[in-house]
């Protein structure tokens, strides 16, 4: 019979069929119970009609195994005692006896059977022993689960801290101390959205019964090692009759455990958990070389909940599992353990020379011979399973080009990755590093090739695996969806105990003067992570060696990186600060660099000999040939929000700092003229562009740019236009009040610094405001004042309470240093510059403002301050040597500055200038 015709006939014997109760699980109890029926149960010792048992099974195994270290055995399986010593084979109900010719060995002692039936019911006995420890080992685990769930219970009903609710573990953003805490089970799963990172973090804690588990786990592995050893000389040969054998297996939960077993997608824990997937591996050869039994491997399973064991079943009890719960078959189980095996195997013989270690265990004889096995193993059930395809099967079209492209190519080798890196000098300098260290790496990366979530593309140097670039696409819902960020890695000489080396490597992240993200630090490009120990996390949330793995951190960076919603929040003070017009501004800026560096630099991309980037290209050009149109529909979306992206240019955040920092980057930066980012990168595209779906967005743009055509070079000129005219309406004051060109002393709400003055002290209450401490105590309260009092009070209402009280104070002359002029033209420019220096405070610029409430410069001199170089240029006025104009009044560079429609200046206010 060939091997088609016996998988099809057992395909078909897998359907269910007709018994007493119509289904095939309650036709294999059926026939288990009446096999069990045929068992002895009574002494076969002459006179003797004592009553066998076999209430222990462990025992009964422990027996057999003191018996069966010598050739020819003297103990067997089958075998059972009465109370009197006298022995039975359970299979004939006979005395037992020994053929010395039909010995089997394994390594736990030699098997011998009295007979047929004997044989049968050592399967049984092996298989009940083994259901019995699940049963005990699910009852525990249910017991303990429900004892946890009791303690989480009560424990909700405890006052929760004060302190906001931090990002996962792992990943450093900021809070003033770095300490987050632990995430609970219903918190972690909501971490943006992603499976991935909730499993990280939950692997990440620490957890006090590590130890047990690990105990527990070595228990079962030693039972089913033992199990599959045993069972792989009891089974018949492979052209044999095995009804009783499937009926058995079939009801049994061995099977689940195997599968579950070939399922493990971890070389790591396979090579460590060689002994049990040696007997594994052999087991599974013996089923696929059966006829009968080969069907097994085909079979949905059903979910053994509550599963009571062949012994309780095979003694009358019953078992009705739920239709809808079944697992897939074991011969559609192993494809990523498959891949990942290869994978290993194949590395190992590319770096032999360099790898090779006698004392290291992974890469033993046995760990290799293992692996191999493996991967034979794997062939023989592919070679089953194409087999028991229909004749007639048609290869169907791929739906998703891109998904198989992406699965295929989420990990290549190659040493083109050498090329343009940026820790090239660091690992030009590995002479020697860590024993295991490329033992983990090889290990790590043949697990990465089936366990990297879609979306990141890693790359590997052929000859350095410990060099690596890394491809991410922005996650879906945050301002980075769809495009494309690239990173550097490497691994130095300590790691594992040492975490990688990361950089972000993307061109544009240095371009406008403002990161892409908080955690991707402006210049050196470094990935700001507690995972890579570059931010003063938690010990638990930091790098942990056994533990935290390189997928750890690409999870992470994906995750809350470039999946990040409100990306301003990652920013250190500033967690959970909700959408206020500051994190909205800071997101639409954050969009517009997704599209001019993350997706239109891309499709310009020529991909030149020696580029960076030319190591993406196939992956690069894949992704927006079968990507486009999605990508187009996040961009879409962010136009409602963003209708800046419609006319890009001049007008844009980024000009108006473009003095300070120089672009770097070609796409569009600095450039003289507006652009519609949408339109362009729909030509890019070669994506039809319809104007009118953005009629509303565009209008709302133009209005914007037309209004920024005067616009400020910060964001308060408008403060300072209301402030001329309170000093107007005070110098019409009525006859009798002091003259408008003088000095007019005033009184004000002011807030002053009420704690203790030393180091810490200041230092801390400067923290709290997001203030940088200034040196010395006096010049950080001084600082911390000004800055303060130039907001508004609502700002900080509960930190002012704490570090400070408001005071009704009189206004004093100014003492800065900035003296008026006659000349009303030169009086306000001589204000600009000392606001534009930071030396005034906001007393010191009420009383500059008196001065001037009898002056009227000319509107061409007012203009000149506050509407900003034309194209091309830059006023020394507009921008002064600090970098922000009017800096006293606004937001340092440092800070995005946002606007909103009151803070330009229209025509109207203009006019209103001139009546001032």
């Amino acid at each position: 019979m060939s091997t088609s015709e016996v998988v099809n006939m057992g395909s078909s014997s897998s359907k269910p069929q007709t018994g007493r109760d119509g289904t095939q699980q309650s036709q294999a109890i059926e026939d288990l119970q009446r096999t069990c029926a045929r068992f002895a149960k009574i002494c076969a010792h002459p006179g003797c009609e004592i009553r066998l048992t076999c209430s222990d099974l462990d025992d009964l195994v422990t027996t057999w195994s003191e018996g069966a270290q010598e050739i020819p055995p003297t103990t067997q399986l089958s075998i059972s005692a009465c109370g009197k010593g006298h022995l039975t084979c359970v299979g004939c109900g006979k005395p037992p006896k020994l053929d010395p010719n039909k010995s089997f060995f394994t390594p736990l002692g030699v098997v011998n059977h009295c007979c047929d039936y004997g044989r049968i019911y050592t399967i049984y006995l092996l298989l009940a022993r083994f259901d019995a420890y699940k049963s005990r080992r699910e009852l525990a685990c249910r017991a303990k689960n429900a004892e946890q769930k009791l303690k989480s219970t009560k424990s909700k009903f405890k006052s929760k801290t004060k302190a906001k609710k931090s990002p996962v573990a792992g990943v450093g953003y900021g809070t003033h101390t770095g300490d987050y805490g632990v995430l609970d089970d219903d918190e972690d799963d909501e971490i943006y959205g992603n499976p991935y990172l909730a499993a990280h973090q939950r692997f990440q804690e620490i957890d006090s019964n590590d130890e047990e588990r690990a105990d527990e786990q070595m228990t079962q592995d030693f039972l089913t090692s033992d199990t599959c050893r045993l069972l792989g000389v009891c089974l018949p040969d492979q052209n044999s009759e095995a009804v009783i054998e499937l009926n058995m297996l079939r009801m049994s939960t061995l099977l689940d455990t195997v599968t579950e077993m070939v399922r493990n997608d971890s070389i790591v824990d396979i090579t460590e958990r060689f002994d049990v997937y040696q007997g594994v591996v052999a087991f599974i050869e013996k089923l696929a070389s059966h006829r009968e039994l080969v069907v097994l491997l085909f079979e949905e399973r059903y979910i053994s909940m509550d599963h009571p064991g062949i012994k309780v079943l095979g003694d009358g009890g019953t078992y009705e599992p739920q239709e809808t719960s079944r697992s897939a078959p074991l011969i559609s189980s192993y494809g990523n353990t498959h891949i990942q095996a290869k994978t290993f195997l194949e590395m190992t013989q590319k770096s032999k020379t360099k790898t090779h270690s006698a004392v290291e265990s992974w890469q033993s004889k046995e760990s290799l011979i293992l692996l191999k096995r493996v991967v034979h193993c794997f062939e023989l059930l592919d070679t089953i399973a194409s087999e028991a395809k229909p004749a007639t099967n048609v290869v169907a079209k791929t739906e998703n080009i891109w998904s198989e492209f992406a699965q295929a190519n989420n990990l290549t080798f190659t040493d083109e990755v050498l090329l343009s890196h940026r820790y090239e000098r660091d690992f030009n300098a590995v002479i020697a590093s860590n024993r295991g260290r490329l033992n983990t790496i090889s290990k790590e990366l043949a697990t990465l090739k089936t366990s990297l979530p879609p979306g990141i593309f890693l790359k590997v140097a052929e000859s350095r695996s410990d060099v690596m670039k890394v491809l991410i696409i922005g996650s879906e819902g945050s301002p980075y969806a769809g495009g494309l960020f690239t990173f550097d890695l490497f691994l130095d000489s300590r790691y594992p105990l040492s975490p990688p080396k990361m950089t972000f490597t993307l061109n544009g992240n240095d371009a406008d003067g403002e990161s892409l993200n908080p955690n991707l630090h402006l210049g050196s490009g470094t990935v700001c992570l507690s995972l890579l120990n570059t931010w003063p996390g938690h010990p638990s949330e930091a790098w942990q060696p056994g533990k935290s793995t390189i997928l750890s951190v690409l999870v992470s960076v994906q995750a809350m990186i470039l999946g990040a919603p409100l990306p301003w929040e990652n920013e250190p003070g500033h967690e959970g600060s909700g959408r206020t017009p500051r994190v909205l501004a800071h997101k639409s800026r954050v969009q517009s660099r997704t599209i001019r560096f993350g997706m239109i630099a891309w499709l310009e991309n020529k991909f030149e000999i020696q580029t960076k980037e030319l190591i993406w290209k196939e992956i690069c050009q894949t992704y927006w040939k079968h990507n486009g149109e999605k990508v187009m529909g996040y961009v879409k979306e962010w136009v409602n929000e963003t209708p800046g992206l419609l006319s890009y240019g001049k007008t844009d955040y980024w000009s108006r700092i473009s003095a300070i920092h120089q672009p770097h980057a070609s796409v569009m930066a600095g450039a003289e003229t507006v652009h519609n980012l949408v339109e362009r990168l729909s030509a890019l595209l070669n994506i039809e562009y319809n104007p009118v779906e953005f009629e509303s967005q565009m209008q709302s743009a133009l209005a914007k740019t037309k209004r920024k055509s005067i616009a400020p070079r910060a964001g308060p000129a408008k403060t300072l236009l209301k402030m001329l005219k309170k000093k107007k309406s005070k110098a019409e004051a009525p006859a009798g009040s002091s003259s408008a060109t003088s000095w007019v002393p005033s009184a004000t709400n002011v807030w002053v610094y009420t704690g203790l003055r030393n180091v810490k002290t200041v230092k801390k209450a400067c923290q709290d405001f997001q203030i940088a401490y200034n040196g010395t105590i006096q010049a950080s309260i001084e600082r911390l004042e000004r800055d303060v009092n130039r907001h508004d009070f609502h700002q900080h209402p509960e930190t002012m309470e704490v570090w400070g009280e408001m005071k009704y104070v009189e206004a004093k002359p100014p003492t800065s240093g900035y003296s008026f002029s006659a000349d009303p033209e030169q009086a306000v420019s001589n204000l600009v510059l000392a606001l534009d220096k930071g030396a005034l405070s906001a007393n010191e610029m009420e009383n500059m403002l008196s001065n001037l409430a009898g002056h009227q410069p000319s509107q061409a001199t007012f203009h000149s301050m506050f509407s900003g170089p034309s194209v091309g240029s830059h006023s020394s006025v507009g921008l002064g040597p600090s970098g922000s104009a009017l800096q006293g009044l606004g937001a340092s560079v440092s800070d995005p500055i946002v606007y909103d429609d009151d803070d330009f200046l229209d025509e109207d206010d203009m006019k209103s200038y001139d009546e001032t």
